[in-house]
């Protein structure tokens, strides 16, 4: 090997050397990974207090198995369904019973996500509360909850001119 492959092979070497010592170092300067939270609260949760995001987690934490349960039976209602609507010949009273399933698999999904959202609120003071719900109106409905409010009412009618 020549001077310049030694060159080459020795800066790949440090370069690679000082990623993973600098990826070491910032894991244990931060104190290791942030909590993760579910997927719909994760994004509006992460300018709470680290302390009270801590203890959250923790209490989010023992309804995660429930919703991967909720999850499962859900994604394996999908698969009940898919098979049911591409048997022929086509049975469409099997296939408005399995989208009724998967309605109320979904409602059951619904319902606990909603009950996750209620566990982060009732620990959040009123600005934060504010702040998350203003997150999570934002991700869907794409406008402030007044906004889309004064968006929906009805124009006032023009005063009629003498």
């Amino acid at each position: 090997m020549g001077n310049r492959s030694t060159l080459i092979v020795l800066i790949i070497s440090v370069t690679l050397n000082l990623l993973v010592v600098g990826a070491v170092l910032g894991h244990f300067l931060r104190g290791g990974p942030e909590p993760r939270f579910p997927a719909h609260l994760g994004r509006v949760l992460e300018n709470i207090d680290p302390l009270q995001r801590t203890q959250m987690h923790e209490q989010l934490r023992e309804s995660k198995s429930k919703g991967r349960q909720l999850h499962q039976a859900m994604r394996q209602k999908q698969r009940q369904l898919v098979r049911v609507i591409l048997t022929d010949p086509f049975d469409e009273k099997a296939a408005q019973t399995g989208l009724k399933e998967l309605r109320g698999q979904g409602d059951a999904v619904q319902a606990h996500m909603h009950d996750q959202m209620l566990l982060a609120m009732k620990n959040l003071n009123k600005e934060d509360r504010k702040q998350l719900i203003r997150k999570l109106l934002r991700g869907r409905a794409g406008v402030e909850p007044n906004q889309r409010q004064q968006r929906h009412e009805p124009r006032p009618e023009p005063e009629d001119r003498p």
